[in-house]
């Protein structure tokens, strides 16, 4: 993820921007990310306690990553360091902005989590997700938030994820190695190879 990405635009006549991980409307008002409490940390996160995240040396710092525009609402997956002291809970959620106010999710599957990708269909909430650590960052695979049940399906896959789209009931995903195809409860590896002759082709990954 690029630490200073392009302000996005987003409401009712792009009124709002997201910048630096904050929401700010036109008039200058900053409407900062609720951050995760030190007691949300450890229900949801009781390993990572273990590893000696004890409430006198741990910085929660949440930001928004990722982001989406549905109507009113700005879609988006939560980013944070996990690694030296700091860390957060992962989860994903929206700006209301008739409301202005924050709508956030945090499924148990996620809560180890950064969010690297999201999609929002009007039946579920695609999310790429990786662990964001000292030693870089580590793909964990791709979650699927059906809206209607609140039932999270996770999709194990190497790579990281860069974006998700929909095609028919297929969702594709750019990824570190080349692409990936979820199809059904399938997932599917793609990269560029190379021939013999020197020419490119597409080819399904087989490890």
């Amino acid at each position: 993820m690029p630490e200073d990405p392009t302000p996005f635009r987003f409401g009712p006549a792009d009124a709002f921007t997201v910048a630096r991980g904050s929401i700010i409307d036109n008039q200058g008002k900053e409407y900062p990310l609720p951050q995760s409490t030190y007691d949300d940390f450890a229900r949801a996160r009781p390993r990572r306690v273990t590893d000696n995240y004890i409430r006198t040396n741990t910085t929660i710092a949440e930001t928004i990553g990722p982001v989406q525009s549905e109507g009113d609402k700005l879609w988006f997956g939560k980013s944070f360091y996990d690694g030296e002291g700091n860390s957060g809970v992962g989860g994903f959620g929206y700006f209301d902005t008739s409301e202005r106010q924050y709508h956030l999710f945090v499924p148990p599957e996620l809560a180890d989590y950064s969010v690297s990708a999201i999609r929002v269909e009007p039946d579920a909430v695609w999310l790429g997700i990786f662990q964001s650590g000292e030693y870089g960052g580590a793909p964990a695979g791709v979650l699927r938030y059906d809206r209607k049940t609140q039932v999270v399906h996770k999709y194990e896959l190497r790579d990281a994820v860069y974006g998700v789209a929909i095609s028919g009931k297929r969702a594709l995903m750019p990824t570190s190695s080349g692409i990936a195809v979820i199809n059904g409860d399938q997932v599917t590896r793609y990269l560029v190879d190379r021939a013999i002759d020197g020419r490119l082709r597409v080819v399904e990954a087989t490890r």
